[in-house]
């Protein structure tokens, strides 16, 4: 097996043949040098389409064992879809987090997702990442802002990062009952004819950078739905058989 960049991912390349791709790469959203930002595909190698009952963090060691990645690098967030962001530790897992940060070269910010919003943040000048898993509860919380605001107290002012929003459920295909949609702005959550909305996740964020500073000409976005692409995991389309994705955050040669 060998790696291979190739229109914008990395492929996966079995002895014989081209295999799918491995990843979602969104590295070249960032101005840095090796700065890398991954995220695993659904229907990519290794890996398969039905991860129910899958170790995700012997996955998650699997994928980083691929790209070279060696584990006291890595710093992983227990997720629980709230709005806390701490500063990253390598080789340690970060309990009720959603949201790491850190200035050092050699840590690997790590996350997982399926229809969440990957947020990534990075500051050229320093080269200090953010990597945040944004659910629903995660926006209400203003977590996006809350992140923006700990890399300004790193040394990070926002006026200066680059926000990268990855893969996520779509407004379309993210309905959500008036217990959730009232909670946003009307412009990002309209009703529907079931009685609920349908939310725009991406656009709560993009709101909340904005209104933390961070220019929108600097906030980017994958513009792909997890729902529709069978490429991405997704919740909402495959229930309690789907799988995540993956995502990697790091400096590569560290």
């Amino acid at each position: 097996m060998a790696w291979c960049a190739a229109a914008g991912v990395l492929r996966l390349l079995p002895d014989s043949a081209v295999g799918p791709p491995a990843w979602f790469d969104f590295s070249s959203r960032f101005a840095g040098a090796g700065i890398r930002a991954l995220l695993s595909r659904r229907d990519g190698a290794p890996g398969s389409a039905d991860f129910d009952g899958v170790d995700l963090d012997e996955h998650r060691r699997q994928l980083a064992a691929a790209l070279g990645i060696e584990p006291h690098r890595l710093a992983v967030p227990r997720q629980v879809h709230g709005n806390r962001v701490e500063q990253a530790s390598p080789g340690r897992l970060h309990a009720e987090t959603d949201g790491l940060i850190t200035g050092d070269p050699d840590t690997v910010l790590t996350l997982q997702v399926a229809d969440c919003v990957p947020l990534f943040l990075y500051h050229p000048a320093t080269g200090r990442r953010g990597l945040v898993h944004a659910g629903w509860r995660g926006a209400a919380g203003q977590i996006a802002n809350l992140a923006v605001q700990q890399m300004a107290e790193a040394g990070s002012p926002a006026h200066e990062l680059v926000a990268f929003l990855g893969p996520c459920i779509e407004q379309d295909c993210y309905a959500v009952g008036p217990e959730v949609g009232q909670q946003f702005d009307p412009a990002l959550s309209r009703s529907n004819t079931g009685g609920g909305y349908q939310l725009d996740i991406a656009g709560a964020l993009r709101q909340q950078l904005g209104a933390a500073g961070v220019p929108a000409a600097q906030v980017h976005s994958a513009g792909i739905c997890t729902h529709c692409d069978q490429a991405a995991h997704s919740y909402r389309r495959d229930g309690h058989r789907a799988g995540r994705m993956i995502a990697f955050f790091y400096q590569n040669g560290a």
